[in-house]
């Protein structure tokens, strides 16, 4: 990820609410009844609400989100904080449940569980903390703040990625920032691969 503005993130604390963008796409349980087997394994039915997923056509979709910003409350509740409820959830997933194809989306599919399992709430945050540039055209007028970018070669055509990378060098002085780019020329280079 490339934090491409100031994160201002006091808006979205609240005790026990976390603060999430949903994923881009359905990628995981889509096309069959593996929701509803993810939920019944920890007793839980299907939430009733929908998240409207941010790319492609933006279609209304159960509670599913991109794990690339997870902004939780840092007070644990009774049961724990939320991070060690969603590594127990996902480790309890991933070792019990007979579900297929849940890697890589084990984060993601145990992310809703979590927050269902121990009661949170959520707020679906603005697409530009986790703006997913993977598969997506530039948008000029887009203003990201934080730019998930999955592969490096992605970054090439927004202007945000060089201003990111200066900013980089000033905070690691002259020296520092050579050495950098030295070591990490393949990823400096901003043509298209």
């Amino acid at each position: 990820m490339v934090c491409a503005a100031s994160l201002e993130l006091a808006s979205l604390q609240e005790p026990n609410r976390l603060a999430l963008v949903p994923e881009g796409v359905p990628s995981w349980g889509k096309n069959s009844d593996r929701w509803e087997r993810a939920y019944a394994h920890f007793g839980l039915e299907v939430p009733s609400e929908r998240v409207r997923l941010t790319r492609r056509r933006r279609i209304e979709y159960l509670p599913y989100f991109n794990a690339g910003f997870v902004m939780f409350p840092n007070a644990p509740q009774s049961g724990g904080s939320f991070g060690a409820q969603w590594l127990e959830t996902a480790l309890h997933f991933d070792q019990h449940c007979s579900i297929g194809q849940k890697r890589p989306w084990l984060d993601q599919i145990t992310l809703p569980l979590t927050i269902k399992r121990f009661g949170y709430d959520y707020l679906v945050a603005d697409t530009a903390l986790n703006f997913s540039i993977s598969d997506r055209a530039f948008e000029p007028d887009a203003k990201p703040v934080l730019m998930h970018y999955h592969r490096w070669r992605n970054l090439h055509a927004w202007h945000q990625t060089e201003q990111a990378l200066l900013a980089l060098d000033q905070i690691a002085g002259p020296n520092l920032a050579a050495r950098m780019r030295r070591h990490y020329a393949e990823f400096y280079e901003m043509e298209a691969a």
